[in-house]
């Protein structure tokens, strides 16, 4: 496992492509032995505290909820969640600049004080004008620092139909 967390961390991103779908921005990263990744970026601070006046399902999805949730699964036993780890990613040379998706390419916008930055697509909540709930939108930029964003990474397991009728995935 120790490997395949290193190579998650490590390894140089070879492909940056927006994934459909869901309710939150994520991207599907390839890299050079042709492993993939699904990207999931930092949308607050980790000190921040949601408002507790938002709607249930307005609240921003952590990031770091994916790296707990696998190492939580290994501690009871179960085995079930695919391994994630965290990276801090440059926007610029490891996304914007190896992406061939053009929609994810459009939405990088540089601000008032020349940062760079990056709020993405989400289809469910979006809409060809960007509108849509606080965070999904240009109205609120994924957080960074210059071109460095902290993300989560997980690793991206083959279609369930590589497996053999009524097995389950079962990982290291």
């Amino acid at each position: 496992m120790v490997p395949l967390a290193q190579q998650l961390s490590t390894h140089r991103i070879v492909s940056a492509v927006q994934k459909s779908g869901g309710t939150q921005l994520k991207l599907v990263m390839s890299f050079p032995n042709y492993g993939q990744a699904i990207l999931k970026p930092m949308k607050q601070e980790r000190d921040e505290e949601t408002n507790f006046n938002l709607y249930y399902f307005s609240d921003f999805e952590r990031h770091n909820a994916e790296i707990a949730a696998f190492h939580l699964d290994r501690v009871l036993g179960y085995r079930r969640i695919p391994p994630a780890v965290g990276r801090l990613v440059d926007v610029v040379t490891e996304i914007k600049d190896i992406t061939t998706d053009h929609k994810l390419a459009r939405t990088f916008f540089t601000s008032p004080v020349f940062l760079l930055l990056q709020y993405g697509a989400c289809c469910v909540w979006s809409t060809p004008e960007p509108r849509g709930l606080p965070g999904h939108d240009a109205a609120r930029p994924l957080p960074g620092h210059q071109t460095i964003l902290e993300v989560s990474l997980e690793t991206l397991l083959q279609p369930q139909q590589t497996c053999s009728m009524g097995e389950r995935p079962r990982l290291l």
